[in-house]
């Protein structure tokens, strides 16, 4: 008698134990569940989106730039105001944007950096224009890991143009989305302080100076970290064309002027 009143108590005592697991599992089913249908909402109410996935992961370039064109009229669609004016980088609430949106410029832009597909010795998807307008778009997408990425590739990739639209793009972040860890500052910093004396990039130190411009005016007339002080007197004093040294130097003295 007391061997089945044990085995009962252990029967519902093992019943409690192993309902919360039960109920976690069938809770992460639920999620997965719900995430999937919100994929398959976007793809239903956005069908060309399934066409432009399809594009992206195909690896060939001219591809891939046809699936860029349909992520930007994508975004122009969803941006507020009217899409014909010639401004494209009205902010657009991140939380608007798929997140397959992101992933996929994610992925483009890391085509031939952080993706490198290799037949034999020679790299096959080493795409900069592919790379540098993904920059762009990731610059509207405004999110925690766009941020991150852009970073990423304003510090790593080997193309000039590229880095130079990725530091453009973080200035567009920051623009709406600020720069409180100063981060993006210091990132941008470094990017200029790694540059040759002299043979330097006009086209990356002026997207930096513009983008300093844009957390400036988020940051009160400021910049979050001394470093981007530092990068823009280099600038001014380097060894650039006339049109970037004089912005460097129009930035600067606004700086003084709100501090």
């Amino acid at each position: 008698m007391k061997c089945n009143l044990v085995l009962i108590i252990l029967i519902i005592l093992s019943f409690f134990i192993m309902q919360p697991l039960f109920s976690q599992d069938e809770s992460s089913k639920n999620e997965a569940s719900k995430t999937e249908k919100d994929i398959e909402d976007v793809y239903l109410q956005n069908p060309e989106l399934m066409i432009v996935e399809k594009q992206v992961y195909t690896g060939d370039r001219y591809t891939q730039l046809e699936a860029l064109a349909g992520i930007e009229a994508f975004l122009n669609d969803i941006r507020p105001g009217d899409s014909q004016k010639d401004d494209p980088l009205q902010p657009i609430d991140p939380a608007d944007i798929p997140p397959q949106i992101e992933e996929m410029l994610i992925h483009l832009a890391s085509q031939g950096s952080l993706i490198v597909t290799k037949q034999g010795n020679t790299v096959v998807n080493d795409f900069p224009e592919v790379r540098r307008k993904a920059c762009e778009l990731l610059g509207w997408v405004r999110t925690e890991d766009s941020k991150i990425y852009l970073i990423k590739f304003v510090k790593e990739d080997s193309e000039p143009m590229v880095k130079a639209e990725a530091a453009w793009a973080l200035g567009e972040y920051a623009k709406y989305s600020g720069d409180k860890d100063g981060e993006i500052t210091r990132a941008l910093a470094r990017v200029i302080d790694r540059e040759k004396i002299d043979n330097p990039d006009n086209n990356l130190a002026y997207a930096v100076v513009l983008s300093f411009e844009k957390i400036s005016e988020k940051h009160n007339g400021g910049l979050p970290h001394p470093d981007g002080y530092i990068a823009l007197i280099k600038i001014a004093q380097g060894n650039y064309i006339n049109t970037v040294t004089n912005k460097a130097l129009e930035v600067i003295q606004n700086l003084r002027k709100k501090k």
